[in-house]
């Protein structure tokens, strides 16, 4: 699913155009609820049942970021498998009360490995960060037997704790 929020890209919102609400905090979502609840419904009864889940993320805050992919420990999740991204840093993220109502831990509750893989930009594209994304989610499809594609050798992933980082 390329993008959920494809309304507000060529405005330069990061939210709901009309209300300005984040759909990643409506989920699971609710089929008779305001317009974010529904359309977080529709998507959450399109992802359940799959064992990984991939979301390309954007960063909230502003400043230069490493590319790595992200875990919510919930205690149903492997941290193991951010080792098949091959990228230098998996990060694991102890949840809030806010993050539960994300798609990243209620695909983790719902028995999905969900990862949000992050690049280096989120105003603008850099090719390079996008190609080691590319790169990391085909390392990841190769070794979760998935696909067949040759891939360069990635990283031997360092995992860390979010709250051991700033």
């Amino acid at each position: 699913m390329p993008c959920v929020n494809y309304y507000s890209m060529n405005i330069g919102k990061r939210f709901w155009s009309m209300d300005n609400t984040d759909i990643n905090r409506m989920f699971l979502g609710y089929d008779l609820g305001e317009t974010t609840q529904r359309i977080a419904d529709g998507v959450f009864k399109q992802l359940q049942g799959y064992r990984y889940g991939i979301q390309l993320t954007s960063f909230y805050q502003t400043g230069n970021f490493l590319p790595h992919v992200k875990m919510m420990e919930t205690k149903m999740t492997d941290h193991k498998l951010m080792h098949w991204f091959g990228l230098p840093y998996g990060i694991i993220r102890f949840p809030r009360p806010y993050d539960t109502t994300t798609l990243n831990y209620n695909w983790q509750i719902w028995e999905t490995s969900a990862f949000s893989l992050y690049s280096s930009e989120t105003d603008g594209i850099d090719d390079e960060s996008s190609q080691l994304a590319v790169e990391a989610i085909f390392r990841f499809l190769n070794v979760a037997e998935l696909v067949t594609v040759y891939t360069r050798p990635g990283y031997r992933t360092e995992l860390v704790a979010e709250s051991n980082i700033s």
